[in-house]
């Protein structure tokens, strides 16, 4: 069995019942664009479930996205603690 698989499922059962099912979704959503599993978060998931993830084309992609939301979001947050 492939570690990475193995963390996915624990961080899956980590989330809430009542985000779970909607994470699944995300992931399924995520994988029928290309992303690979290894690299898909729950913020990813919650992303594809609002329909503004694209389809993978290379790493290129991945940074594109921590660019756009994760990146971003932490500079705005530790600009705002300042």
């Amino acid at each position: 069995m492939k570690i990475a698989f193995v963390i996915k499922r624990l961080t899956l059962l980590m989330v809430p019942k009542q985000k779970r099912l909607r994470s699944r979704e995300g992931y399924s959503v995520l994988v029928n664009l290309g992303w690979p599993p290894g690299i898909i978060t729950s913020n990813m998931c919650e992303k594809a479930e609002s329909g503004v993830m694209g389809r993978y084309v290379g790493v290129q992609s991945w940074i594109a996205y921590k660019e756009k939301w994760e990146w971003s979001e932490r500079a705005t947050a530790a600009s705002g603690d300042a």
